[in-house]
């Protein structure tokens, strides 16, 4: 299950837009301004490769 937060204005993304995963984690956060995109739209874990 995935939560989202979305908001458009004419039809298009406009603003904040957010989703979560179904564990409270955010999945997507960006922002649409004048019709750019600003922020992260994926995400992936960071994986240690080197032993401490």
């Amino acid at each position: 299950m995935r939560a989202e937060l979305r908001h458009f204005r004419g039809g298009y993304e406009e603003g904040q837009q957010t989703t979560w995963d179904s564990e409270g984690r955010v999945g997507v956060n960006y922002t649409f301004k004048g019709g750019k995109r600003y922020g992260i739209v994926g995400r992936l874990d960071c994986v240690t490769v080197h032993e401490n």
